[in-house]
């Protein structure tokens, strides 16, 4: 964030002997994401040779990617996602369970985000587990509870790949410079982890075809269901090729569980973090998720949704600390925005960190404010500065998906649990958006040889991700090889990305995410149980993100891998051991990953690739999560390219099982730290929390519990967790790489160059947000936002390559808060740090994602 404020929000890198524009500019960056998006359609491009990585929705370029996105999208609709929400919300009951086992063990004191035990006093986990649990049941259409149950083979599994065992290598510093590299760095990125979850995500695809009957709902389902829609297209047009091959449904699988677990886990723990050092805001949101509770008949996918407060409070979160730091789009073809010239392989940088720390776009952007994100406020800034979840059609897919699994645990704890800071407690903060205050909004930069593009300007970020969105189609180039990493959404390029995109799109919609929910509210209620055992053997100290860490890590396990486990109660299981290895990261330490793209651990693809053979085999989709979704639109698929010929299916096995990972990858870090830090900052804010425990209180009443409808109607917890991304957006960065030539607002723009966008840096600008550093969630009430411009808030990236997991990280992040929230009162305790340090862990080049580290606060049971 320090070069964005030097700099300028637009300057230029060089990565080796390659230029790289960091743009933190807005307005650029809605240009480059949205407007010119068929400019800047790609992201980075990956350099490994697996064809499952490479199948991922995040790693395809060009056509494919907009052909596998346009499939997938349905998917991910509100209504799928409703439908996913029972499984979440199963999760989030495990959740619950597990909070208060933490509580009585530990004596009340909770680690909300146990991720990686083996590193920790810490035996249990929380936030990571009930985020394993969610994929696990919604992406593998496996019920685990990865707490209680370490040995599982997906919970062991799931935590070696997050172990990161390759992140330590300087080999990384060869990947844009030698041509053998990527061979030789396929064999450390695909270890006998990834492979397991390629396994599970086929032998789960495999059976879930087998079964006659599809009713669970998960993603598997959704994914089969686009797969055999397209195969009806094929038969009906013969010059149509299917897109959906078993191959990309286990790539997204995979995907989900890379980018859905950690992702998810973080932001629940820095909303919990945040409502324990905030307890008017914890408050307000438990009296938000109560309210609701009772509107809806309990912790509902509709009472979830129906929570304004709630969304602020995951907002405000995914603002201070957003999943990613930054994003990344290619130039596919050349083309000029504000006078910038952008050529073909441009890369741009988004610094979504830097962006949602800019005083500019957020005033006291350090500052844990809800309020931020009521709509009053949010009307009120440009639209772009504000990007966890990246912004234009290449965003996150996942991203309702997120935010209902995020909603659903929130809900559960918060009803339950009263969060507050403890001795233990740390407070976080970062200080990396000075070059953007000293050089402006518009920074060159390079990266070695190449030019980079820093762009904070929001007018400009708008212009690349939205309106010029066909120049910025790409992001960075990745640099692995594996054919799996590179079917991941993510790194897909070009018309490549274009059609998984579109493929792969219904996967995340509402409906596909409500049924998923139900999913995520089993992990969410294991999150809960976990926080009750912590606070009674721990006198009553949590350490928030352990615990959000084995939620995000339940919840992926659950709908990304169809796989149910208690990551928390069960360390040893395969599927937990292989996502602490990848996300252990020997590289991630290292200042050379800066320079690379990191490619997973293969146990997790072998896990979904048989889970996918597994769920095709069965020929029954009944769970409605990830796996059963991506199976049905390769089925979809496979439908089309029959009736044409001609065409080629997209959604294979590969590129499912490359979704899979890349859910998990991109889904656990960033969705735990966001609940652990909205939690943090509702135990600071007493006011804030106690208004979301009432909304989820009435919201629950109102929907019959805590459901999908339940959270996605809490308007305070939606600005509790806007707030929270924006003060730490899982992303520090995002970028876009320029396809096509083109000149925005004056800077020309030449194919290839890459424009960054400082996601921190923005979120943090006192431009942007007043008092940026304050935890202020009233900022995304819609009063508020409407005077905001759209692109200074980038927690999931903005326009057509935005996170498409942003909606399932939502409702997991709302899920898991309303659950903790609505059981638990959150505060500081001794152990509670008031000024937080929250380190960056590095992971591609140069998307950075945030990840806190300890995080304690007290815990109180509500009942």
């Amino acid at each position: 964030m320090g070069l964005a404020f030097v700099l300028g929000f637009l300057y230029v890198l060089y990565e080796g002997t390659r230029p790289y524009l960091l743009c933190a500019d807005p307005d650029i960056i809605r240009e480059i994401c949205i407007r010119k998006f068929d400019h800047f359609a790609d992201r980075m491009e990956p350099v490994i040779t697996a064809h499952y990585w490479r199948k991922m929705l995040a790693l395809l370029p060009g056509e494919e990617w907009k052909e596998v996105r346009r499939l997938l999208s349905p998917a991910f609709s509100s209504g799928k996602i409703k439908k996913m929400s029972t499984l979440m919300g199963e999760c989030a009951v495990t959740l619950v369970e597990n909070f208060s086992k933490s509580i009585q063990q530990q004596k009340a004191v909770v680690d909300l985000r146990q991720l990686v035990p083996f590193a920790s006093s810490f035996i249990q986990w929380s936030y990571g587990a009930y985020t394993m649990d969610v994929i696990a049941t919604c992406a593998f259409g496996i019920k685990i509870d990865s707490l209680n149950t370490p040995n599982d083979p997906f919970v062991r599994n799931a935590k070696e790949a997050f172990s990161g065992s390759q992140s330590r290598s300087p080999l990384f510093l060869f990947l844009f410079i030698s041509t053998w590299i990527p061979k030789l760095m396929s064999g450390l990125f695909f270890t006998k982890e990834f492979r397991f979850f390629l396994d599970v995500g086929k032998s789960i695809v495999e059976k879930r075809k087998s079964e006659t009957n599809r009713e669970r709902g998960d993603m598997i389902d959704l994914l089969l269901d686009v797969q055999e829609e397209e195969q009806m297209e094929c038969k009906t047009d013969s010059t149509k090729t299917p897109v959906m091959t078993d191959e990309v449904l286990i790539a997204q699988m995979v995907l989900f569980f890379l980018t859905g677990y950690d992702t998810t886990a973080t932001t629940l723990t820095m909303v919990t973090h945040y409502l324990a050092q905030n307890p008017e805001t914890q408050d307000k949101a438990v009296a938000e998720i109560k309210e609701k509770m009772a509107v809806h008949g309990g912790i509902n996918h509709e009472m979830v949704n129906d929570c304004p407060y709630l969304d602020q409070l995951i907002q405000e979160t995914l603002r201070l600390f957003p999943p990613i730091l930054r994003t990344e789009r290619t130039c596919t073809k050349p083309c000029e925005i504000d006078g910038i010239r952008f050529e073909k392989g441009v890369r741009v940088g988004f610094p979504v960190y830097a962006i949602h720390h800019d005083p500019e776009f957020f005033e006291d952007p350090e500052v844990f404010r809800p309020e931020r994100f009521a709509l009053s406020e949010k009307e009120l800034r440009h639209p772009i500065t504000h990007l966890p979840f990246g912004q234009g059609p290449r965003n996150c897919l996942m991203m309702r998906f997120a935010q209902v699994e995020i909603k659903l645990a929130l809900s559960s704890v918060l009803s339950r649990f009263k969060v507050s800071p403890s001795s233990q407690t740390q407070m976080y903060h970062i200080e990396d958006a000075g070059d953007i205050r000293i050089h402006g909004r518009v920074i060159g930069l390079y990266e070695g040889t190449r030019p980079y593009l820093l762009c904070a300007d929001p007018d400009i970020l708008r212009d690349v991700c939205i309106k010029n969105f066909d120049h910025f189609v790409d992001r960075q180039d990745a640099v692995v090889t594996s054919q799996y990493w590179r079917k991941m959404l993510i790194f897909l390029v070009g018309g490549e990305w274009k059609e998984v995109r579109r493929r792969l799109s219904p996967v995340f919609s509402s409906g596909k995410i409500k049924k998923m929910s139900a999913l995520i509210g089993e992990c969410a209620d294991t999150l809960a149980g976990n926080f009750l055992k912590s606070i009674q053997h721990k006198a009553g100290v949590v350490d928030l993100k352990q615990h959000y860490g084995a939620f995000t890590m339940d919840v992926i396990a659950t709908c990304a891998f169809g796989t149910k486990i208690d990551s928390l109660g069960s360390p040893d299981d395969p599927f937990v051991e292989s996502a602490k290895k990848a996300f252990s990261s020997r590289l991630s330490r290292s200042p050379l990953i800066l320079f690379l793209c990191v490619s997973p651990d293969t146990t997790l693809l072998e896990v979904g690739k048989s889970i996918i053979k597994k769920r095709k085999a069965e020929k029954k989709k009944e769970r409605g999560d990830m796996i059963d979704l991506m199976l049905d639109l390769e089925e979809e698929e496979l439908k089309e390219c029959e009736a044409d010929p001609t065409k080629i299916p997209i959604i294979t096995e590969e590129v499912m099982s490359a979704q899979t990972v890349l859910f998990f990858l991109a889904g656990y870090d960033t969705t735990s730290t966001t609940l652990t830090m909205a939690t943090y900052n509702l135990a600071l804010n007493p006011d804030a929390q106690e208004k979301a425990v009432a909304e989820i209180k009435e919201k629950t009443a109102q929907h019959g519990g805590i459901n999908h409808e339940m959270v996605n109607d809490c308007p305070y917890l939606d600005q509790v967790i806007q707030e929270t991304l924006r003060l730490y957006p899982p992303a520090l960065r995002i970028e876009r790489t320029c396809t096509k030539d083109c000149e925005i607002h004056g800077v020309k723009f030449e194919k290839g160059v890459r424009i960054g966008f400082p996601i921190y840096a923005m979120h943090h600008d006192p431009e942007f947000f007043e008092d940026p550093e304050e935890f202020h969630p009233e900022r995304f009430a819609l009063s508020e936002k409407g005077l905001r411009h759209p692109m200074t808030y980038l927690p999931f990236g903005h326009g057509p390559r935005h996170c498409i997991g942003m909606r399932f990280a939502q409702t997991e992040i709302k899920l898991a808060l309303c659950h903790v929230l609505s059981q638990f009162k959150l505060s500081s305790s001794s152990q509670t740090q008031l000024n937080l340090q929250v380190p960056v862990k590095l992971t591609t080049s140069p998307s950075l994602l945030l990840r806190p580290l300890d995080v304690i606060v007290k815990v109180e049971s509500r009942m």
